[in-house]
């Protein structure tokens, strides 16, 4: 896609629609990213970049389709945040019910609910005690994560023990285990416009994922993930997106070091903030 045809006027219109097909608002400094996203969508399309830009801008649906796949599969790999996962397990562990749901809201390609998996059950948590539902805007992301195979850059964090249970070597590629695929449930769901999948969930994961929205729009987004949690459930985003979830009457627990949100169960006050210290006279 040439400049000439990318200036910053288009670009800026290009982002309106896939803002308003999935939520999405780049920061200036990424917004030519979406030059990229174009000419592959482009190309999967069979078309010339200039006649696919057209058909964006006019909104014709294959073609919002196509720049959708291209323009929001993100960078993840396995165990990202770990202190977040173990406190998962210690949640899951606990959980007295018949099973215990986790939801995994834009889970690109998969690396993050086979890691709450690979979590649980390596906490001692039953095959058949859980589900982890993975969801995704993008189809050609889950088809990737549906399929479960994986190269080296995604498995930089994962410790040696949990690779060597849980993953399987081909070659220079990974492939999870069909115990953990089994635990995962992998959805197409658009977090900008649809109700949550599921209630009644234990805690629900959505990292990395908040910043790109809209102020109005995580607001949307975060009341709809505290109403679909169980009383007592956790909520999990970034430690960049902690302050987003502010007057939400989230409680904050300490995830060893990090943070992780909580609904209240019933009965829980806000304990009281200290009284001022009395000055010595």
């Amino acid at each position: 896609m040439s400049a000439e045809v990318l200036d910053d006027a288009t670009l800026v219109r290009v982002e309106e629609v896939l803002r308003a097909a999935c939520g999405l608002t780049l920061a200036r400094s990424l917004r030519r990213s979406l030059d990229t996203a174009l000419t592959r969508a482009a190309a999967a399309s069979g078309v010339e970049p200039g006649d696919f830009l057209r058909m964006l801008l006019l909104r014709e649906s294959a073609a919002v389709e196509s720049f959708i796949e291209q323009a929001v599969i993100g960078e993840t790999y396995f165990f990202r945040h770990p202190e977040h996962l173990r406190t998962l397990a210690r949640l899951g562990m606990a959980h007295a019910g018949p099973l215990f749901h986790v939801w995994s809201a834009g889970c690109a390609s998969g690396e993050e609910p086979y890691s709450i998996a690979m979590a649980l059950l390596s906490a001692g948590m039953p095959e058949g005690r859980f589900r982890v539902l993975a969801t995704d805007v993008s189809g050609r992301a889950l088809q990737r994560a549906r399929e479960g195979v994986y190269g080296p850059w995604s498995m930089r964090r994962i410790e040696p023990e949990l690779e060597k249970r849980f993953l399987v070597a081909q070659g220079e590629q990974y492939s999870v285990v069909p115990q953990v695929r089994r635990a995962v449930d992998f959805r197409r769901h658009n977090l900008a416009v649809e109700p949550p999948p599921a209630n009644g969930l234990g805690a629900i994961f959505c990292r990395n994922v908040l910043i790109y929205f809209p102020p109005e729009l995580v607001q949307s987004v975060l009341t709809r993930f505290v109403e679909a949690l169980a009383p007592g459930g956790l909520l999990f985003v970034s430690p960049a997106e902690v302050p987003l979830t502010n007057g939400l009457g989230l409680e904050t627990v300490d995830a060893e070091g990090s943070v992780a949100l909580r609904v209240p169960p019933p009965g829980w006050t806000r304990p009281a903030p200290p009284a001022p210290a009395r000055a010595v006279e």
